[in-house]
């Protein structure tokens, strides 16, 4: 088995919603259906002007229209506050928050874990680890062609492909066929 970080959703981060909008000073009412607050996106001054519903998540803004902007789940609701409460301590790119910070954010604040992932089918009763039980280097160099032509007409000299093992895949069936591939 292999173990990756849960992927977010909507439910996780509505559960720990009274979290996050604590930790981001944001100022909200409730009642059994919605949040609802002062835009913090755009600075608005309405105290309604901000909607989340709490059975799905959905969020508008009705007065800045700024969840047409980043987008009307809560993902993208806590991108926007990030992105106006931005002073510097974090990532942008194109004016807005790095969606990877946004989610180590959100996942700083609720229990999100993570979920066992099956070996993938093509990998399945092939021997192909070393005594530490890694993917040999070897292994992975015998179906690549080193160095990758794609990097080499972008100016990267072929020593530096070869030494990081940097090559294309070609071989048909294969799930990286036709691809730039980085061993890691």
């Amino acid at each position: 088995m292999i173990r990756k970080p849960e992927l977010l959703n909507q439910s996780d981060i509505l559960s720990g919603l009274n979290t996050i909008l604590d930790e981001l000073g944001i100022d909200y009412e409730e009642d059994n259906n919605c949040f609802f607050m002062r835009c913090p996106i755009h600075d608005g001054n309405k105290r309604t002007a901000v909607t989340i519903y709490k059975n799905s998540g959905y969020w508008s803004c009705f007065t800045g229209d700024c969840s047409s902007k980043y987008g009307h789940s809560l993902f993208g609701f806590i991108r926007g506050c990030l992105t106006a409460k931005n002073t510097g301590q974090h990532p942008i790119y194109n004016g807005t928050v790095l969606a990877g910070y946004t989610s180590d954010f959100i996942r700083s604040l609720i229990n999100v874990g993570t979920v066992a992932q099956k070996e993938p089918d093509y990998l399945k009763g092939r021997s192909i680890k070393d005594k530490k039980g890694q993917i040999s280097i070897d292994h992975i160099r015998k179906r690549l062609i080193i160095p990758s032509r794609y990097y080499l007409e972008r100016g990267f000299s072929a020593e530096v492909l070869d030494r990081f093992h940097v090559g294309d895949c070609w071989t048909k069936g294969k799930p990286l066929c036709g691809r730039s591939v980085f061993p890691i």
